[in-house]
This record gives structure tokens, sequence and C-alpha cells, in this order.
């Protein structure tokens, strides 16, 4: 099991002798995949849609639309080489804040410049989950109404309110000629409660969604027609056995092939930890999820990689490999790597710049086609020890102007 532990020894060790004291700034670290289910339920909290069937089918045409605002998070950077920007998406979307009301701030990769912002519609207050289409304009939110959970009795009723209520879902189409973006409601029959949600990914062509639903099941709905097929992973249950997905709120849990065929999804074991990745082949008949995927990567067995990846697990659009973050044992190194989703063994030899010798990286958050060119955030080595989001090519790491700190939830 990877622990929070793990990671924070191995960033200090990266940065050891070139930190001053206190210098560094708090770090947003995923939550320990072998913490207890039961204790990481507020964190799945996603509250009350009272009101849900009222807002169905509503356009939200008047947006809150800011040009050129770069980033909170620092001065305005200069764009980014155009020789790194070749082939990723040009816009993306990031939720502001995932643990407070969240609005959904859309971004130009190459200079983090705010091209518009989006708020919830009523009666919702938050986002809490998004996910991209390959066609770089179109995207889905997950919404929810939203109480501050304090102590006691109020904030005891404010959780179990989160933990019972279902998820609203919205399309997210954004015009890059007129710089406008239009907020749709999606009709999604099945009434989900927003703790059982645990991610969300939009197809390729943005026609399905699939949901990773706790402790064990994948749904994917074709939005056209509001038709669903379930896959559950046989003996799951709250409290023991295997679930699907990463320890939200971290991460992506589930990434799609070009072609619409398969869909990658982390498995995490009751002991704790990811211990493989599955491909889930969505024409196989039957609902038992363990029937119709395969294990990608294990991560049992491969001596020097402890068991589980830190952060996503992508399967790339071509479908040929498996990219994540892994933590070596000796010496204690976080690293990219890209295993082979024929065989499950890394890629030998590793591609180059899998580990950049100015970034510890945490998160693999985006993949072209083959996995050549990646978007990953990390800990910046050297005295200002600062996280960082950039596209990794080729041994070259290139950070993104104007990207924000809180990567938890973004996507291209």
């Amino acid at each position: 099991m990877i622990t929070t532990q793990d990671r924070l020894r191995a960033a200090m060790q990266a940065a050891a002798g070139t930190v001053p004291p206190a210098s560094a700034p708090p770090l947003r670290l995923p939550a320990e995949p072998g913490r207890p289910r039961a204790g990481r339920r507020w964190l799945r909290a996603m509250t009350p849609l009272a009101a849900a069937a009222a807002v169905a089918g509503v356009v939200i045409a008047s947006l809150a639309l800011t040009r050129g605002v770069t980033s909170s998070s620092g001065p305005a950077e200069s764009a980014a080489q155009p020789v790194a920007l070749h082939g990723v998406p040009a816009f993306y979307v990031a939720l502001s804040n995932a643990a407070t009301p969240a609005q959904a701030v859309i971004r130009a990769t190459a200079t983090g410049a705010v091209v518009a912002t989006v708020k919830p519609p009523r009666p919702y207050g938050t986002f809490k989950f998004v996910t991209g289409a390959a066609d770089d304009h179109t995207f889905v939110l997950a919404a929810q109404r939203w109480w501050p959970i304090a102590s006691g009795t109020r904030g005891l009723a404010a959780e179990k309110r989160d933990n019972t209520t279902p998820v609203a879902f919205f399309r997210l189409r954004f015009d890059p000629a007129t710089g406008t973006a239009r907020l749709t409601a999606l009709h999604i029959a099945r009434k989900i409660p927003a703790s059982s949600l645990d991610g969300i990914a939009v197809s390729p062509d943005s026609s399905r969604l699939a949901l990773a639903l706790y402790p064990a099941q994948i749904e994917v709905i074709t939005l056209a027609t509001g038709s669903a097929r379930q896959w559950t992973w046989p003996g799951a249950a709250p409290s023991t056995g295997p679930w699907v997905g990463n320890s939200k709120p971290s991460g992506q849990p589930l990434s799609w092939t070009a072609n619409g065929r398969t869909l990658a999804f982390p498995l995490t074991t009751e002991s704790g930890g990811i211990t493989w990745v599955m491909l889930l082949n969505l024409s196989s008949p039957g609902s038992s999820l363990q029937s119709a995927a395969r294990r990608g990567v294990s991560f049992l067995g491969l001596g020097h990689i402890k068991p589980g990846p830190v952060g996503n697990a992508l399967i790339t659009p071509d479908g040929t490999r498996i990219t994540t973050i892994t933590m070596q044992l000796e010496p204690s190194q976080a690293r990219v790597t890209e295993f082979s989703a024929r065989t499950g063994q890394p890629v030998s030899p590793p591609p180059p710049g899998t580990t950049p010798g100015t970034l510890t990286p945490w998160s693999v958050l985006w993949a072209d086609s083959s996995g050549s060119t990646l978007i990953v955030n990390g800990i910046r080595t050297g005295p200002s020890a600062a996280t960082v989001t950039g596209i990794l090519r080729r041994g070259r790491f290139t950070p993104l102007p104007g990207a924000p700190l809180a990567t938890d939830n973004v996507a291209w």
C-alpha cells in the first residue's frame, strides 16, 4: 500500500538539502488507498438535489464569462512553447475548489488564461466531477447541492443529506470562436446517491457516460436514449471486498480507448492499495464485472515497484499502454511508468522522459494516443518545491503557465 507517508518521504528526498525550513507550500495529497472505507464517506459526500425534475432540460445561457484573466495562483506567465503544445488540447476545465462550492473554470492550455467560468445552476451549489470528450470542447459535469459540514449535530445532519441525495449531470459545450459556454441538463433516469459516485468519464465521441459506483460497479449510459448497462463485481460489499475507483476525491478512475470499446478502471482490494488496473470489454455479455474485465496490469510481484500506483492509471486512446505513476522501493522514487496493455509488463526500455530530473511526479492527467506526450502534475524539485502541472514529452517537462495547483478534478 502506498501511504501518504511514502509520498511525502519521496518528495522530501527529491528536494533534500534544497528546501529552506517552512518554505514549501501545503500539499494536496490523495487520501490513503488503504484507509477504511467508512472513514472516507464524508469525502464522497455529494448533497441533495431536491429540484432535479424542475431543472431537467434547462439550458443555462447566461454564464459568467471572463476573458484574458490569468490564474490567481500567481502572476501571468508567457505561453508554453509551441513545440510542447503540439497535439495537446487547446482548452481544459478545472474545478475551482472541490472541497468548497466549486465552479467550472475553462482555461487556455497555452497561457492559463480563464476564458469562461461556469456556475452550477440552482438549486445545485457545487460541481464535484468533470470529464472531457476528445473534441476539446465537450465536457460533462456532476453537480450537487452543498451545505458546509460543521461540527456537532447540525454537521451530522448535513453529512447525511450529502450521502443520500442524488447527483445531477450536465453537458458543457464551449465555443472557442465566440468564447461562450453552454450548459445543458442530461436526462439520467436513475437517481444515483451522492455517496455511491466515485468517478465519471465521458466517451471520446461524447455519446456515452461511464460511472464508477461504490463499492464495485460500473454503469455506462447512452446519453441520447438514457439506456444503461451495469457490471458488478461479485461479492462486493460496502464493508468488505474490492471496490472500483481511486481514493476519492483524487483523480480520474475511468478512461476510454478512442474506439469506445474498452474502459480501464482501478480495482482496489480489501487490504488497501490499487492492485490491478482492469480493462472492461464493453461488448461482453452479462453483468459480471469480473467476467467482462481482464487484468491489464497487476501491481503484485513487480519487485521494485510497490503494489498500487500513485494517482491515476490511464489507458492510452490507442489501447496499447497503461500510464501511471509508480513508487520504486529502492531508491524510493516516484516516476512515470508505462505498461503494455497486452502483457501487463513495464515497457522496456522505458520511453524517454519518464523521470524528469526537475519533477517528482504524482499523477498523469492526460495522455495522447500512444502515450508519447503526457500532462502530469507533481512537485518541482529545488528551492521552491512547488506543485506544478505541465507537459512531458521526450525527456522534457514544460510547465503550463497559470495551471491551477488543485488538479484533483481537471479534464482535457
